[in-house]
């Protein structure tokens, strides 16, 4: 069968065709593989994978695998995923070796529906801090954690582009910045983690 995606994929390999080979032979573990972004990285990967005979594996951390299958199935039945069940914030430490982990998992931000703010922010903090420690545990090469621009606050007008030194930040008296104030600290962890643990 035809894959829709496959001129994307072709884009998206053509461009970042000399990072994939990092990968050959390796485990790589994902959080937030089933999200939006998370789908796409999977996409990515199973393409590359593919394409370039890498032997590479990644493990994927879901709540809910029977879930996923219904909404990818060509992507939750590919020979080189596997799954692993658990909530960001207390998952059992898979067994073996993974030379790299993508922190990619947070929930949804929603604002139409009622959310619990504090629930948000325990996700965001208390599972990027879980996964940190997985990483230390397994002792990882590279960890990835996508962040989001949420943590500048909101963008001034004058303001085009908003560059990585910008020093804005969320409102803190607006309760609809736990997003962006969740993502500040979750990155503020990693680099603690890199100085005292070398990750």
């Amino acid at each position: 069968m035809e894959n829709l995606l496959a001129a994307d994929l072709d884009s998206i390999l053509d461009r970042t065709r000399l990072f994939w080979d990092e990968l050959r032979g390796s485990n790589i573990f994902i959080t937030g593989g089933t999200g939006f972004i998370g789908c796409w990285l999977l996409e990515s990967f199973i393409w590359a994978n593919d394409i370039l005979n890498l032997q590479a594996k990644a493990t994927v951390l879901t709540r809910s695998k029977g879930a996923f299958y219904k909404k990818s199935p060509h992507l939750a039945s590919h020979p080189s995923i596997s799954w692993h069940l658990g909530d960001v914030r207390s998952f059992e430490f898979p067994t073996g070796d993974f030379s790299h982990i993508i922190h990619a998992a947070t929930e949804v931000n929603n604002y139409s529906q009622k959310i619990d703010f504090r629930d948000l922010l325990d996700v965001i903090v208390e599972g990027t801090r879980h996964t940190l420690d997985f990483a230390i545990a397994c002792q990882t090469q590279k960890f990835l954690f996508t962040s989001s621009g949420a943590v500048y606050g909101k963008q001034p007008n004058e303001i085009t582009h908003i560059h990585e030194s910008y020093l804005g930040a969320p409102d803190t008296l607006d309760s609809r910045s736990i997003y962006g104030e969740g993502k500040r600290i979750a990155e503020l962890l990693c680099t603690i983690y890199a100085n005292q643990f070398g990750l």
